[in-house]
């Protein structure tokens, strides 16, 4: 007998990252008036997930940090880190860079430390294949919160697989960024070239005119039909404050 396939939206994980956005959003709602941000568009599909802190002085990301440089073993490069504490929980984002020349689906943790070197605790997270030569932008979450660390350092943890790139058969068009009463929503469409069905989450990195990294919304398409549009809606967890320039990218391709 065939197995049954499950949608994207009775999978556990994927509701485990909604409830992890919601609670994140409900705890960093700022603003009162919506408002439309336009930015340039970053159409680039093959490239990495929460939203920046307001409150400059509860990030980590101000203090002296130990970021790991490229290791010739994983050939993974972290860059554009940005720590910050909600509700009691760490949220890392940042960029994954590719330097080999295959593709690589691995996790990630994020190490904290005292003053001292010592380790206080870590923030987990995953990138799914990551082409060679590429990037993509992650979330590292931590259920407690290392606001008080005096450094931090990003790693690989465990590489789960290597492969011949893969060209990813997704087209982004028409983003729309809304800041609805302090929680950014980004719409657009999402267009499958391939002559297969897809279902897959999107992330949208969102950054500062300096092209640094401070926010991400997150978001799904279920069975997209070869050559069809759908339109999606991404949802971050704080304003669009400060927020000049986008990428829009698929961040697990599912099916």
């Amino acid at each position: 007998m065939e197995k049954v396939k499950k949608s994207i939206f009775k999978r556990w994980w994927f509701w485990t990252i909604v409830v992890v956005v919601i609670l994140a959003a409900v705890g960093g709602q700022v603003g009162k008036d919506t408002k439309k941000v336009n930015a340039p568009i970053d159409t680039s599909t093959a490239a990495g997930s929460n939203i920046a802190s307001t409150a400059a002085e509860s990030s980590t990301a101000e203090k002296s940090s130990v970021i790991e440089s490229i290791n010739p073993k994983t050939k993974i490069e972290f860059k554009n880190i940005f720590i910050f504490n909600e509700m009691g929980f760490t949220t890392v984002i940042g960029e994954a860079n590719n330097t080999d020349s295959k593709l690589h689906t691995f996790t990630l943790k994020v190490s904290f430390y005292d003053k001292n070197k010592e380790l206080l605790g870590s923030a987990v997270g995953a990138v799914s294949e990551l082409n060679g030569g590429e990037t993509k932008v992650f979330t590292a979450l931590a259920v407690d919160d290392y606001s008080k660390a005096d450094s931090y350092k990003v790693q690989v943890d465990d590489m789960l697989s290597s492969s011949k790139n893969k060209t990813v058969p997704i087209e982004f068009s028409n983003i729309v960024l809304k800041d609805n009463k302090g929680l950014p929503f980004v719409e657009g469409q999402a267009k499958n070239t391939d002559t297969s069905a897809h279902s897959f989450t999107i992330v949208i990195g969102l950054y500062d005119a300096n092209e640094k990294l401070i926010g991400t919304a997150a978001g799904a398409i279920n069975d997209i039909a070869a050559g069809d549009t759908m339109t999606f809606t991404a949802m971050g967890t704080n304003s669009l404050k400060g927020v000049k320039n986008y990428k829009v990218q698929v961040d697990t391709m599912v099916k």
